[in-house]
C-alpha cells in the first residue's frame, strides 16, 4: 500500500507490502465448531491536509506528512459457534491484541493525529434465529478494555439488536446498537 498527495509526489509514508492473516477452523462435531485467526491491518488517510477547506500549504503538509503513521492492528482471536437446533446460532469469542499508531481525530481538531499504542482485550457474545428462510434476528453483546501505553485504561461495551430479510438478490438489514464506555 503507498497512498501519495495528488498534487505531488510527496509520499505519506504508508507503506507495508505484508499484513499477514490466518483462519483456522475445526468442526468438532456437525453443530459445535471450535475457530482461531490472527490478522494484521494498516489504515491510513491519503488526502488528508490536501483537499477542500483544509487544504495545507506544502510546508505544512510535510510537517504532517513526517508527523502522521499508518495505524497498525494486529489481533489473535478465538472462538466456539455452537448450533442446538438448525434456526439457532450461538458464537462466543475472546480476543487479544496490540494497536499501534492510533489514528484519531483530537477533540476540536480536524486533521488525525498519532495517539501511540494500545492493548486491547475483549469478548463477543452473540445469538442467532432465523425464523423463516428469509427473516432472521440476532442479539450480540461486545465487550473490551483497551489500555494506552501512556497510562489509562477505558472499557466499552455495546449490545446490539439486528434483523435482516433476503429475498434472492434483495437483502435489507437493520440494527440498534447502545455502547458505553468508562
Amino acid at each position: 500500500m503507498n497512498a501519495t498527495s495528488p498534487y505531488s509526489r510527496d509520499d505519506l509514508r504508508v507503506r507495508d507490502d505484508f499484513v499477514p492473516s490466518a483462519h483456522l477452523a475445526f468442526a468438532a462435531t456437525p453443530r459445535l465448531a471450535l475457530t482461531a485467526d490472527y490478522r494484521e491491518t494498516v489504515r491510513g488517510y491519503a488526502d488528508i491536509g490536501t483537499i477542500g477547506a483544509l487544504g495545507l500549504d506544502q510546508p505544512s503538509y510535510r510537517a504532517l506528512r513526517d508527523a502522521l503513521r499508518p495505524e497498525r492492528d494486529s489481533r489473535t482471536r478465538v472462538g466456539l459457534r455452537w448450533a442446538p437446533m438448525p434456526a439457532v446460532r450461538l458464537d462466543v469469542a475472546a480476543y487479544d491484541g496490540r494497536v499501534r499508531d492510533r489514528l484519531a481525530f483530537v477533540e476540536g481538531g480536524y486533521m488525525p493525529r498519532n495517539l501511540g499504542s494500545a492493548k486491547v482485550q475483549g469478548v463477543m457474545l452473540e445469538g442467532r434465529h432465523s425464523l423463516s428462510p428469509t427473516l432472521r434476528w440476532g442479539l450480540r453483546y461486545d465487550r473490551a478494555r483497551s489500555g494506552a501505553d501512556r497510562g489509562g485504561m477505558l472499557t466499552e461495551e455495546r449490545l446490539a439488536v439486528q434483523g435482516e430479510w433476503r429475498h434472492g438478490s434483495w437483502r435489507c438489514a437493520m440494527s440498534a446498537a447502545r455502547t458505553s464506555g468508562s
